[in-house]
């Protein structure tokens, strides 16, 4: 009866210094993971922004690019109204 009392209380010592073991390092472990998740916040809010500034600035390309085509159709249209019409000058100075 002693030997085993003796084997019980050797495997609660055994359990309860792995326990405190693992246990020990618990609050620090979770400092290190609280902080760990604050810089990950942090980066997540620094990418967001640039998110929206790429954003932006692809908004402002396209706008651009829509208004350069259109200016570039209404100058070409110009263009060629202008070479139609002095094209009409032309034929009608031959003529005459």
């Amino acid at each position: 009866m002693k030997r085993k009392l003796g084997l019980i209380a050797d495997s609660l010592t055994v359990y309860e210094r792995a326990t405190f073991a693992g246990l020990n390092k618990a609050p620090a472990n979770i400092a290190n993971g609280n902080e760990s998740i604050k810089n990950l916040h942090t980066r997540q809010q620094q990418i967001q922004i640039q998110i929206q500034q790429i954003q932006q600035i692809l908004s402002l390309v396209a706008l651009t690019r829509k208004f350069g085509w259109d200016f570039y159709k209404k100058l070409s249209l110009k263009r060629r109204k202008k070479a139609a019409t002095w094209e009409i000058r032309q034929k009608s100075h031959r003529s005459n």
